[in-house]
């Protein structure tokens, strides 16, 4: 599971992923404020 959440969250970095809603742009904050959580 983490490791999809990075590559989604790295697709987006690389602008493979588009942001089109304010909830996508949420969802994305969240996932890697979970990401961030798990590697402190």
């Amino acid at each position: 599971m983490k490791a999809a959440i990075a590559k989604w969250v790295k697709d987006f970095q690389s602008g493979h992923i588009e942001i089109k809603t304010v909830d996508d742009l949420k969802k994305l904050i969240e996932l890697d404020i979970e990401l961030q959580k798990d590697t402190l």
